[in-house]
């Protein structure tokens, strides 16, 4: 989504900070722009930031102070229990790099997926290397949960993006600064310090738990004050009769953040982020603590920097010039949060889920559609009047009428186009069918990479997925199963030829043997193991409905459907509630099969699957294997579906 207008929200741990931008010809300029203090001392720094009432208590100020203006909202979050790591993947095209950017995710993430909402940033492609990098990012599900729910209880706009705090940072100086800049910026916080180093169109990050209430507790200590007291004494130290006093006290706590920087500094040297930055950038409430830029000088021998003024992004009057200016360090996060939902974000990750990304993308084609439905009926109420002065006229001069009732006239057909919607329903609704192979296919991929997933959670084999196809038609696979191979439990002869609604393709695959374990038991576990898992999942499934299947027989009759249109032989089946799967010898009529074996189970009454994931290749020597599948293509929805209104 690129918005004309946002409300970028730093949801920091001292404060919520926010800046209303809006989208021009021009660029970028600041409407409005706002920081609400947490009020009371803080909680334990381990716990989640959600956790923090005082949070909840700010959002709700800010929400009650800015009501009247709405705008979706990009969310920045802080790094605290946040999973980043390492990426490197292959040189490949997209749809493949999807697919092995999810198994490294599966692997690096010590969650399981469907327990964290993960995004990745890569980096610049570069000629000589055979890899590409980049970084993996990760947070628990219930986070962003209740996130989103604290959002929805306070009545605040939709979100439209969710990001971390140092990646809205990095987008800040990436709009300020230009793309090729060297930059090293520290963004202190009141528990964590975020280091950003950032090389031309790579950055990494790190974080540590050293941050301005460290200072605030020694002072609390030291000085046995509340809180609120120390905090003021460490705001103003300046002012501060014993500012000397309370500079010695904050001592302990500057020198370990001191001592962290240079350590993760070093530990960034020792990677490709490299020592040699070109700024050195300061930013957060901790940054402003007398003589800490001093110390951090000395400490990196290097000039420390704060963001005064902004070159790239206008400041609107109404926004209060001064107020920004002054408060720009710590501002810079909620700003480069709004940047990437107006498309100016060097880096764009988004923990937002899916399904509230597309309820968003909803809301904001209904908003269109109200506001073209309010211009029209604008447009009918404007000619309405008119004809009143038009009738008017008539009494006054003849002529005056004529030239009323023609511009009538042309405001009534200029209303007519307007309202005829009909060319762009329809070259909308084809580009819905032509994607609509696509997001199947998509889809499919993402069924088997979790197929997979889940087998080796608990097969003590190992298989990976090493390419993938799929289209629209039939997808032949080369050669055959190997002589030596034990024949594998459904034959492979599809003999009906594929109708042109039907999806179809491959999965190429290996299976790595674990230490003790036996190769020439590798294709029994990729019979038990992988094969049914795969037929079973929904993405692959050909068929579902009611069947009979007798104790003995082989032959399985059904009271609904035609088996005639969409079973063929050497198809699968099995009962819904598992058990073994049977393949079909033949279509007997519309409503019988007859099975290659008598069902083994007992008599069984309900729902069935019929599946046609047929392997096509297993080479003994190297484990590898091919599978072909077919699947009913889906139906493109239609364009009142999609935007859930009634079709006029």
């Amino acid at each position: 989504m690129v918005a004309r207008k946002v409300w970028g929200i730093d949801l920091g741990r001292s404060a919520v900070k926010g800046a209303l931008l809006e989208r021009t010809e021009e660029g970028v300029t600041i409407l409005s722009a706002d920081i609400i203090p947490l009020e009371g001392p803080p909680p334990d720094p381990s716990q989640e930031p959600t956790r923090d009432g005082r949070l909840w208590k700010a959002l709700r100020a800010f929400q009650e102070k800015h009501r009247q203006e709405k705008a979706p909202l990009c969310v920045a979050i802080p790094a605290q229990n946040t999973f980043v790591r390492d990426l490197t993947v292959a040189r490949v095209g997209r749809r493949k790099l999807d697919e092995m950017v999810r198994y490294e995710a599966a692997n690096e993430i010590p969650f399981v997926l469907d327990e964290v909402v993960w995004d990745y940033a890569l980096f610049r492609e570069k000629p000589e290397e055979p890899t590409r990098n980049g970084l993996l990012f990760a947070v628990k599900k219930n986070t962003i949960q209740t996130y989103l729910q604290v959002f929805a209880q306070l009545e605040m706009p939709p979100v439209a993006l969710i990001t971390l705090s140092p990646v809205a940072l990095l987008n800040f100086l990436r709009l300020e600064l230009g793309d090729e800049a060297r930059i090293l910026a520290l963004d202190i916080g009141a528990e964590n310090t975020n280091i950003l180093a950032a090389n031309a169109d790579r950055f990494w990050l790190r974080n540590m738990l050293s941050g301005g209430n460290r200072v605030t507790a020694l002072l609390q200590d030291e000085f046995q004050l509340e809180f609120e007291a120390a905090q003021k004494a460490k705001e103003h130290i300046g002012q501060a009769q014993h500012a000397r006093q309370i500079l010695t006290a904050a001592q302990p706590a500057v020198y370990e953040l001191m001592r962290n920087v240079k350590t993760n500094l070093t530990h960034l040297e020792r990677t490709a982020a490299g020592g040699d930055y070109e700024s050195v950038f300061v930013f957060g409430g901790g940054a402003k603590l007398t003589g800490l830029k001093r110390h951090l000088a000395t400490t990196l021998q290097r000039e420390v920097q704060t963001i005064t003024e902004l070159r790239h992004v206008a400041v609107s009057p109404q926004a209060d010039v001064g107020f920004v200016r002054s408060h720009l360090d710590r501002l810079a996060v909620a700003i480069g949060a709004g940047l990437a939902a107006m498309g100016k974000g060097a880096v764009s990750v988004s923990f937002l889920p899916k399904e509230e990304a597309r309820a968003a993308q909803v809301s904001r084609a209904r908003r269109l559609l109200l506001a073209a439905g309010v211009a029209a009926w604008a447009v009918m109420i404007t000619l309405y009047i008119m004809s009143l002065r038009v009738d008017k006229a008539t009494r006054v001069s003849l002529e005056s009428y004529r030239k009323l009732a023609s511009l009538a006239a042309a405001k009534e057909q200029k209303l007519s186009e307007a309202l005829n919607r009909q060319d762009q329903e329809r070259a909308i609704q084809e580009l819905l069918n032509a994607t609509r192979g696509k997001n199947q296919a998509a889809e499919i991929l993402d069924g088997v990479v979790a197929t997979f997933s889940t087998v080796n959670r608990t097969s003590p084999y190992r298989f990976q997925i090493q390419s993938f196809a799929c289209n629209q038609g039939s997808t032949p696979v080369p050669g055959g199963l190997s002589e030596a191979t034990p024949k594998p439990p459904v034959p492979v002869q599809p003999q009906t030829p594929i109708e042109p609604t039907v999806m179809a393709g491959y999965i190429k695959g290996k299976i790595v043997v674990p230490p003790g374990g036996v190769p020439t038991q590798a294709y029994r576990r990729f019979a038990e193991d992988l094969l049914p898992g795969l037929r079973a999942s929904p993405a692959l499934v050909k068929l579902t409905g009611d069947a009979a299947f007798r104790k003995g027989e082989d032959i399985v009759t059904t009271e609904t459907g035609d088996w005639t249109q969409c079973v063929q032989e050497g198809d699968t089946i099995a009962p819904a509630q598992g058990g073994r799967w049977y393949t079909v010898a033949a279509v007997l009529a519309a409503n019988q099969l007859k099975l290659t074996q008598p069902f083994a189970g007992e008599d069984y009454a309900g729902k069935y699957v019929v599946s046609r994931v047929l392997p096509a290749q297993f080479n003994e020597a190297t484990l590898e294997f091919t599978l072909q599948f077919e699947v009913p293509r889906a139906q493109a929805p239609s364009l009142a579906k999609v935007l859930e209104i009634p079709k006029s």
